[in-house]
């Protein structure tokens, strides 16, 4: 257990009273190792507000598995950053907003007329035939999943990416597939 001692100063009636006000904040036993820490950079990828990994292998594992909002490169695939998921990100209205049920993966429609394009069921692969909807942001919903898209001619997918998890395109493609594992 830690502790921390804030001292606060109260001005009252034009004179200054210092008062000393002592403040325990503890922090769990088992919070040390993977206590969330600052941005730092991990092989080319900004990592922000996540514990600190010494590989990518292991941010990966990390993303898999939970929810993380990424940012990715739409012309390589490659991951620009990765942090946790904002509340502005979260999709708990998914089936207000579309045709989409609560729960789906789907690729977020870039704009008016493209339509999102859903994902539910079991594990498994669907590509669009002549390609999907205009879109940068792939939702994971209740799966761990992942979205692709090709860019330039080359296939490029997200990475895989636990349940709640959003993936955003520095840019607007057109995408061609989602995967849900």
């Amino acid at each position: 257990m830690r502790s921390t001692n804030l001292r606060g100063v109260t001005v009252a009636c034009g004179v200054l009273l210092a008062t000393i006000v002592s403040v325990s904040i503890t922090a769990p036993a088992n919070a040390s190792a993977t206590k969330a820490v600052q941005t730092y950079g991990l092989d080319g990828i900004t990592v922000q507000g996540l514990p600190r990994f010494t590989n990518e292998a292991a941010l990966l594992d990390y993303v898999a598995t939970n929810a993380v909002s990424t940012r990715l490169d739409a012309e390589t695939g490659r991951i620009i950053s990765v942090a946790p998921v904002t509340p502005a990100e979260q999709q708990a209205r998914v089936s207000v907003r579309n045709t989409c049920k609560s729960g789906d993966a789907y690729w977020a429609a870039a704009a008016t007329p493209y339509t999102n394009n859903c994902f539910y069921g079991s594990a498994g692969t669907y590509t669009f035939p002549r390609g999907g909807t205009f879109s940068r942001k792939f939702y994971m919903g209740s799966h761990t999943a992942r979205g692709g898209w090709k860019y330039g001619g080359k296939q490029n997918h997200t990475p895989k990416q636990g349940p709640g998890s959003v993936a955003t395109l520095d840019a607007v493609t057109q995408i061609n597939r989602g995967q849900l594992y």
